[in-house]
């Protein structure tokens, strides 16, 4: 989407507001959920109008699976209006706002007395944070001299109860979403048990000798077999929440996360993980602020902990480049080591990130996104008499998800791989009895997940992950292989 509505745009959608506004007042109130028009600007001999003519689908699984099926359509269907307006409900509802927004303009487009569309769309601006745009909409509409009292306070509150003294949904929300009176909280999140195996359960060093340079010359010491990679059996829990709710002109968004493992036979290996961040989206400009803060923990238990607070300010403009769109964040992370405070430090880093999703459909797997990343920035330690000074760091990321059916089945499930190359470098040397030259570490870490429906926000999936990390400093030299499976459960 533009960071601005376009004259033409702004008078089909005004045109289809005051539509949407003659059907309510010809009924004396206004309806509790609208539903889009079938009728067809130009009807196609093989578009199928039952397919999306029904409801809407319950759970983002299924919401996909209908998106799939529509992607056969997309060709024979595509002067349809109604094919469009349904398409952009379903995105909206999978939380893709902005593709929404494309194909409910199509629809608008082709056919601008659509109201169910329109409602969609303004719901669609207003989550991307048009909501100035949205809003001035729904005032022009409210100020007309043959708006009923009733009507015209309606749209001004942005609420509308029904019969029976419940907030109505759909318009309803949609005009609260733009009129800025919604208030709720929007909440979602995600359980998962899994057990597994791994190959390095306590991230232990692979080098088998370390080289120590004395005064009298190289020596090599061999490490005890206690200190080698040990492999075997874990359990893991993860539970995470996340929360959206509207305030002013933008949105405030909560996350946290709670991560445990628990190696069988090694308490070394046990670890815990803990992590939480705020956030307030404002749109400014041709895009959308974002600033936030958050803190995470991780301790290994007996042998390592440590704690950071992180602070970011992010930029995302709303222009699209090749179906990607881009943001620019700046970022400080204080970084303590609770078992080793002399490593302690402030890292500074600059991040560029791109996100891709074509805008139609392709191919039998429907919607696909690849998400693209580049950091870099200097940790600064807070001791000058820190081992290896100040680090220098560089992160190449990607990560793709899409929909994949199992071979010779009809059953869909949620593919995810990702890949995360990091470097960094100190200016100065670690320790002069590891050498004297200042330490360089490379890391590679990959992973693949496959998560299958099996009822109503429940899922039965695996993930695999392979980490290398090699280092001139022959201690940092860490290889793991971890294969896990089990049983997800995420509310939507």
């Amino acid at each position: 989407m533009p960071d601005s509505l376009t004259s033409i745009r702004s008078l089909l959608t005004f045109a289809a507001l005051a539509s949407a506004v003659s059907v309510f007042a010809a009924n004396g109130a206004p309806a509790a959920e609208p539903e889009v028009n079938p009728t067809a600007l130009m009807p196609a001999g093989n578009c199928p109008t039952e397919l999306f003519g029904a409801d809407l689908p319950r759970g983002k699984d299924a919401i996909r699976s209908q998106l799939i099926k529509l992607t056969t359509f997309a060709e024979a269907c595509d002067m349809r209006a109604d094919f469009h307006a349904h398409r952009g409900a379903l995105l909206l509802n999978a939380g893709w706002s902005q593709d929404a927004a494309t194909a409910l303009e199509k629809a608008l487009l082709l056919n601008p007395e659509l109201p169910g569309a329109q409602l969609d769309f303004a719901q669609a601006l207003a989550q991307q944070g048009l909501r100035a745009e949205a809003r001035e909409l729904v005032r022009l509409v409210s100020e007309r001299a043959d708006i009923q009292p009733d009507l015209k306070q309606w749209l001004r509150d942005g609420l509308a109860p029904n019969a029976l003294g419940q907030s109505a949904t759909g318009s309803a929300r949609a005009t609260a979403l733009a009129t800025g009176t919604d208030t709720a909280w929007a909440w979602s999140g995600l359980m998962q048990s899994s057990v597994g195996h791994e190959s390095n359960l306590a991230s232990a060093t692979h080098t088998t000798s370390l080289t120590l340079y004395l005064t009298s010359g190289p020596v090599e010491v061999p490490l005890a077999d206690s200190e080698r990679p040990k492999a075997g059996s874990g359990f893991k829990m993860l539970v995470a929440a996340q929360g959206v709710r509207p305030l002013g002109d933008g949105e405030l968004r909560l996350n946290v996360a709670l991560q445990g493992r628990r190696a069988e036979g090694q308490v070394v290996a046990d670890n815990q993980l803990a992590e939480g961040a705020a956030a307030y989206a404002l749109p400014m400009g041709p895009g959308i602020v974002q600033g936030s803060v958050g803190a995470h923990s991780f301790s290994q238990r007996g042998v390592y902990s440590y704690k950071d607070q992180a602070y970011s300010l992010k930029y995302e403009p709303h222009w699209r480049l090749a179906d990607c769109k881009g943001s620019l964040a700046l970022g400080r992370t204080e970084q303590r080591y609770i078992s080793s405070p002399s490593l302690d430090g402030n890292y500074q880093h600059l991040r560029l990130e791109a996100g891709c999703r074509p805008v139609e459909a392709l191919g039998v797997d429907g919607p696909a996104e690849t998400i693209f990343g580049l950091a870099t920035g200097q940790d600064t330690p807070l001791s000058a008499n820190r081992p290896g000074g100040v680090k220098n760091r560089l992160e190449v990321y990607a990560r793709h998800e899409r929909i994949l059916a199992l071979p010779l089945t009809s059953l869909q499930g949620t593919l995810t791989a990702w890949y995360r190359y990091s470097k960094s470098r100190d200016e100065q040397i670690f320790s002069g009895l590891l050498g004297t030259d200042p330490t360089q570490t490379r890391r590679h870490d990959a992973g693949a997940g496959y998560w299958l429906p099996i009822r109503t926000g429940w899922s039965l999936g695996f993930d695999v992950e392979s980490t290398s990390q090699k280092s001139t400093n022959t201690l940092l030299n860490i290889k793991n292989l971890a294969v896990y499976g089990g049983l997800r459960w995420a509310l939507n």
